[in-house]
This record gives C-alpha cells, structure tokens and sequence, in this order.
C-alpha cells in the first residue's frame, strides 16, 4: 500500500472490506492465512463472514485488541 493510500485510509478512519480483501490477497500471495486489524467496523466485520472468512478479535499483552481474520 501506499503511503498516500494509508494516510487517506487513516484520515477517513474507516476501513472498507475491498481494502480488507485487497490486503488479505497480498497476504495469501505471501504464504499466510490471517491478518491483524485494528478497529474494523462492525459492518466490515459482518460483510467478511458473509464471505466466509473467519474473524475474531483478540486483546494483546497491552491491553490492545486486533481482529483477526482467517481464511
């Protein structure tokens, strides 16, 4: 991604499900089969297990929760 993509997306606050898909492509291109998230939207999170990925959130040593999401 680009820098001038990532201050666009960090600036509006809210993450779609095609950036999220976008990213999870180039993740799978790379050999994982999850990736780490902070503060999706509910209905992102909706629309991705409408699609069949599994998603979960979880609190980190910090106190910081990630969703993550399988496929």
């Amino acid at each position: 991604m680009k820098a001038t993509e990532a201050r666009k997306l960090t600036e509006s606050k809210e993450i779609t499900t095609l950036v999220i898909i976008e990213n999870i492509k180039r993740q799978a291109d790379n050999g994982m089969s999850f990736i780490l998230n902070q503060k999706l939207p509910d209905k992102v999170k909706m629309e991705l297990i409408g699609l069949g990925y599994s998603i979960r959130d979880k609190e980190d040593n910090l106190g910081i929760t990630n969703t993550i999401i399988e496929w």
